[in-house]
């Protein structure tokens, strides 16, 4: 047939203004031809029928219900449900796995193409029944229209088949019709009982599936008698005794350590007797080891919490997991639990928080890494929540966040977040040593969880920081909302030319998409935020942190790779907030995994110090700025708590910048204390690149100070710049063409006039040396002497790093702060008193420095300085003085 000519075949075109006609048929009755016909055929999938009985039954009754004279010339069939989507209808291989005694000429998907095409082997196509088309009507009728606009008629076994050109139509459509939806309704009412089983099923404790590892199966006989009768059995957990050790082991591994996958199944490895592999349902395909994608199977099964839970997996889409919120849970735990519920929780977390974040210590792999970073994937961006990541430059470590405008510009964060956000390493490292020194580790430690708590109940009011964030949400929720409205009111007014009518209307969809999707986001933050907090019972928290031990420690003394196993153990984070001008430490102590805690701080004996030692972090009190007292500065309180019955403690503290101080507010348990520890006394701990928002276009980041600061570099051309580093501010001030531009309070960039602004001294044209004093005791006098020629000024207080080893800068003495900035002329000399221990020995932490390297505020240049006598003996009571143009102002 397919070679005849389309004009002697009248099934190959529809006719014109009928395509529902079947006058493109011909007449059985009238014509001796051979009508050529297509037969489709569907079972569902492999696992709830037999093809090879019912593909052939349906071929069968197709066959008897054709009139004279019409034969199946191809046939198209699937293994698959017909609830699919239409464009997912016909890519199953399952037919494959079953000897069908059919030919298969394609899929329905096959079909619908051949029968756009002029040169198609059919007139017709018949089924058993016009449910075996889909199971959806919507689909079903798609699929009858698109044949029927082809001049290709769809005929069922079990309706009439008339054909000719006065051929009634409307009973049989209205009976295939009626069809459809009973046979769409049946569908859906067996699922919601089989849905309802389901629950029921696991309500009763009875596991679904093959036993997870660690377990096994505890079978009972069917409780109904025929399929009882049939040796059918229901099946109970129980734990297996070689096995469910490693299930617990791999959940410390991951909630103590947060390892990763990969990690967690080498140390399985390293003893397959203790730990042995997993077995899959078929022999040939077993690793006899473990593998990063075993583990992960296992983290994510909360069957080990001792409760039953179905759907997890979905059915169809390649069995991808459901959202856990569409999991079904029993009421009650129903078989041992290998693992409590908290456990799992911490457990479930911890991809989310190392996402992207290397599990073991040291430097990466790659062969120009030079050096290592602490605190890498602690340190975490407020503004966007995203991971810091480390970054030198200069020898000067940091942590640094920055957007792509490319793949962050939909976030609802991106128009208020810098273009890069940077802090100094050794700022936090020492505040984190300390906190640990005090709050978790230190002697004082419940003083601080009864001040903590008693500030966690003030600071619950209606004036605190979360009713401002709360309100933020809210307003930004309603005007994305209103912002949706007018997108759709401008939708339905249409746009102004006809021709551009598609494209109008999906740009204004995409816009309503993305403005849902930052909606969504936000109204999960709102969440979180509003969700009630567990109460805290002080008995518990103070049971957790009697539990650990007393350590007279300074982290910083200690190897990178302990103390990451530490700060992991803990669930250390570092939150930097660039618009509040805070960084906030938090810890958690969680019931469950203190066993493992106290493990990990015993570790830390050989560096504890003497016993009966106290290491004392506040600083002397020497008043504050701005008349602001201790009492009066701010304070926050975040209580955190693990579902359940175990407690947890959360240990939060922040550590906010004030004006040009860096400031420890130190915390206890769930709250923060009215208690503030001078972490470090410099302005330069943090910076962005732009003070503007995340599009603005800005140059060369800020690796000194947070505050605005300077223009481009004048020396290289005009341009302005919104922020940069105080250093760069500077060098507009040394007569480029152009505008230097404005960078704020760090200094102004030069322009092309005859009166120019005197820009900050250059540590490379400055003579710069140390003497020792005899009065008082325990100071020196940093001394500079301008040689470059002009005039300059000395920016704040020099910036001290006492030893190669130094984890942080020298702090500032508040009080010193002189009434103007200090100017040098050429010849003239500045001065910046120095103490460098306490004078009655009071002073902890000490150490001999063997060399002194000395920066200025906005500079990345420094100068190594000879120390009088070769040596200098350095306490945790060292400051500096701010520049003065005195002397005896330097010691006063």
């Amino acid at each position: 047939m397919s070679g005849t000519p389309p004009s002697t075949r009248p099934w190959a075109q529809p006719v014109p203004g009928r395509p529902w006609s079947t006058g493109g048929i011909p007449d059985a009755a009238a014509l001796p031809v051979t009508v050529p016909v297509a037969w489709l055929g569907r079972t569902s999938t492999e696992d709830a029928q037999d093809p090879t009985l019912s593909l052939p039954r349906q071929l069968r009754n197709a066959r008897a219900a054709l009139p004279p004279g019409w034969v199946i010339v191809a046939h198209f069939y699937d293994v698959e449900s017909g609830r699919k989507e239409l464009r997912e209808r016909g890519n199953s291989l399952a037919h494959q796995q079953f000897q069908i005694p059919i030919p298969r000429d394609g899929s329905v998907a096959d079909l619908l193409d051949e029968a756009q095409r002029p040169d198609r082997r059919f007139a017709a196509v018949i089924c058993e029944s016009i449910e075996r088309v889909a199971r959806r009507t919507y689909f079903g009728t798609k699929i009858e229209y698109e044949l029927e606009q082809a001049g290709v008629a769809l005929c069922a076994a079990d309706e009439p088949i008339v054909t000719g050109p006065r051929a009634k139509r409307a009973t049989p459509t209205l009976t295939r019709r009626v069809k459809q939806a009973v046979s769409e309704w049946y569908v859906l009412q067996m699922l919601e009982l089989s849905w309802d089983g389901f629950i029921e099923h696991v309500s009763q404790g009875w596991n679904v599936g093959k036993p997870p590892y660690g377990y096994l199966a505890e079978k009972v006989p069917h409780p109904v008698p025929a399929r009882r009768a049939e040796g059918r059995t229901k099946h109970r957990l129980v734990p297996d005794a070689s096995r469910a050790p490693a299930v617990t082991h791999i959940f410390q591994l991951r909630g103590l350590d947060k390892l990763g996958y990969d990690a967690i199944a080498d140390r399985l490895n390293l003893d397959p007797v203790a730990y042995p592999p997993p077995q899959p349902t078929r022999p040939d395909m077993a690793l006899h080891r473990w593998s990063g994608s075993a583990v992960r199977e296992i983290l994510r099964n909360p069957k080990y919490t001792g409760y039953q839970v179905w759907n997890r997996r979905a059915t169809t889409k390649g069995g991808c997991y459901n959202d856990p919120k569409d999991w079904v849970w029993s009421p009650q735990p129903t078989h041992e639990p290998l693992v409590s519920k908290e456990l799992f929780d911490v457990a479930s977390t911890v991809a989310r928080k190392r996402q992207g974040s290397r599990t073991a210590h040291g430097p990466n792999s790659h062969p120009a890494t030079r050096r290592s970073y602490v605190l890498r994937s602690y340190v975490i961006c407020e503004i966007c929540d995203r991971h810091m990541f480390g970054k030198n430059r200069h020898r000067i470590s940091y942590y640094a966040c920055q957007v792509d405008p490319n793949e962050h510009r939909e976030s609802p964060w991106f128009r208020e977040h810098p273009k890069s956000l940077w802090v100094r390493e050794e700022f936090l490292i020492t505040p984190v040593s300390r906190f640990f020194a005090t709050h978790v580790f230190g002697p004082d430690r419940r003083t601080h969880l009864k001040a903590a708590l008693e500030a966690a109940r003030v600071a619950d009011g209606p004036g605190d920081r979360t009713a401002k964030e709360r309100a933020a949400l809210e307003q930004a929720v309603k005007a994305i909302g209103e912002r949706q409205a007018r997108l759709i009111r401008t939708l339905a007014d249409g746009g102004p030319d006809p021709d551009q009518e598609k494209e109008f209307r999906d740009a204004i969809r995409q816009e309503h998409a993305t403005l849902g999707r930052q909606r969504t986001e936000l109204a999960e933050q709102l969440a979180r935020l509003e969700a009630p907090k567990q109460a805290v019972h002080p008995a518990d928290t103070a049971a957790l942190l009697d539990a650990l031990p007393y350590l007279n420690i300074d982290l910083t003394l200690v190897p990178e790779e302990l103390q990451r196993r530490l700060y992991n153990a803990f669930g250390l984070e570092v939150r930097y907030s660039r618009p509040r001008e805070e960084v906030t430490l938090r810890v958690t102590i969680p019931g469950h995994l203190l066993d493992g805690l106290v493990a990990v701080t015993r570790e830390l004996d050989p560096w504890n110090k003497e016993s009966g030692a106290r290491t004392e972090v506040l600083a002397p009190d020497h008043g504050t700025r701005d008349g602001q007292s201790r009492q009066n500065r701010r304070i926050r309180s975040h209580s955190l708590g693990a579902p359940g019955g175990e407690p947890t403690m959360s240990i939060t503290a922040f550590t906010a910048r004030r004006a040009r101080t860096l400031r420890l507010a130190a915390v206890g348990l769930t709250a923060v204390a009215a208690l503030t520890l001078t972490a470090c006394n410099s302005s330069e701990g943090t910076g962005t690149e732009s003070e503007g928002k995340a599009d603005s276009s800005t140059s060369a980041p800020a690796d000194q100070t947070s505050g605005s600061g300077g223009a481009s570099d004048a020396k290289k051309g005009g341009g302005t710049e919104q922020a940069g580093s105080s250093k760069d501010g500077a060098k507009g001030s040394e007569g480029a063409k152009g505008s230097g531009g404005s960078g704020g309070s760090g200094g102004s960039g030069g322009s092309d006039n005859s009166e120019q602004e005197i820009g900050p001294c250059d540590i490379n044209k400055l003579t710069v040396g140390v003497k020792s004093v005899q009065r008082p005791v325990n100071y020196m006098v940093l001394e500079v002497n301008n040689h470059a020629g002009v005039d300059c000024n000395m920016p704040g207080y020099p910036i001290l790093k006492f030893g190669e080893d130094a984890q942080a800068a020298t702090p500032v003495y508040e009080d010193s702060k002189p009434q103007a900035v200090v100017t040098l002329a050429p010849g003239e000399t500045a001065y910046a008193g120095i103490r460098t221990s306490s004078a009655d020995g009071s002073g902890q932490n000490g150490y001999k420095a063997t060399s002194l390297e000395v920066f200025l505020q906005g500079s990345d240049d420094s100068k190594s300085v000879e120390l009088p006598g070769g040596s200098v003996y350095i306490d945790e009571t060292a400051q500096v003085t701010y520049w003065q143009s005195d002397l005896s102002n330097a010691l006063d």
